[in-house]
């Protein structure tokens, strides 16, 4: 996809992904490139972009975040209660499919509820990434 930017007083006035009204080079219009960096999963996001106006093409780098100790904690606690619900539900449906062949069985919910109450505590007792790493490997899996 082709990007084009208008510069005015050396800073982007417009962006757009369609030819400008005018043909480039003229009124300030530029041709605009992307560059993306690639963020550490789990510990960084991606920002808004800045401009690089005085290039030619306009460089449009999108910036990085970094994701702190207790952000990512409250991610993986959410996380760690959502799978949690999805074994109960499951079960839960089981029970009430209409199906005489299916039971709620309530080792599965116990061996889930334990998972969760551990991964809980480990991810509350975190502080580092690392740490996280660890309890983020263990929900991915």
């Amino acid at each position: 996809m082709s990007l084009y930017v208008q510069v005015v007083n050396n800073q982007m006035a417009q962006c757009q992904d369609t030819p400008p009204p005018v043909p480039v080079g003229q009124d300030g219009w530029k041709n605009a490139i992307e560059i993306y960096p690639t963020p550490i999963p789990y510990r960084q996001g991606l920002n808004g972009p800045v401009y690089e106006c005085s290039k030619d093409p306009v460089e449009i780098v999108w910036t990085l975040y970094d994701l702190d100790v207790p952000t990512r904690q409250v991610s993986q606690l959410g996380q760690n209660t959502s799978q949690y619900c999805q074994i109960v539900n499951q079960q839960m449906n089981l029970e009430v499919n209409n199906n005489p062949d299916d039971h709620y069985d309530s080792a599965i919910v116990a061996a889930a509820q334990a998972r969760y109450e551990d991964l809980r505590t480990q991810i509350n007792a975190a502080t580092t990434q690392e740490e996280l790493d660890v309890t983020q490997a263990e929900l991915n899996s």
